[in-house]
């Protein structure tokens, strides 16, 4: 197996190739589009305006964020109490190359899906209003546990 053995070092390596794949991609990404390209198609941009420093940095900080929650969940998944109870394998042998990448792109798909739906059912006029009523539920019965008045409504 290609995972170290400890819990420190696993997650130390998944945190650290995680952030290693970043900084790869999303630099080729930055060094074509925003500094080898930046004159050619700054025009074409959705938003013309550029990022200043402040954005970058907070995109890198939440980021690594992500990367220290990757970690952790990687170090959970492979934990031995919880794994076998995942579909997760680790020899490729074990069901061939074609199970391999036929895998991935199921779960692309259904995660796609997934997310899509729960998105686009979020944006619909009949939840965004159960929502907005919830939350403004929500608030007035704090406030009036807050601050007891004879004003304190509950919709």
């Amino acid at each position: 197996m290609l995972l170290p053995d400890k819990v420190t070092q696993m997650f130390i390596f998944i945190t650290a190739a995680s952030i290693i794949r970043y900084f790869v991609i999303a630099g080729i990404a930055y060094l074509v589009w925003y500094i080898l390209l930046k004159n050619k198609v700054s025009s074409k941009k959705i938003q013309l305006k550029f990022p200043k420093t402040t954005d970058y940095q907070r995109e890198v900080f939440h980021s690594m964020l992500t990367f220290l929650i990757f970690g952790i969940i990687g170090v959970a998944l492979y934990n031995t109490k919880v794994r076998p109870y995942t579909l997760t394998y680790y020899k490729i042998a074990d069901y061939g190359w074609s199970y391999f990448i036929l895998s991935f792109f199921l779960t692309l798909i259904i995660h796609d899906t997934y997310f899509i739906g729960c998105t686009d059912s979020c944006t619909t006029p009949s939840f965004t209003n159960i929502f907005i009523k919830f939350i403004i539920n929500q608030q007035i019965q704090v406030r009036g546990l807050l601050f007891p008045s004879s004003h304190s409504k509950v919709l």
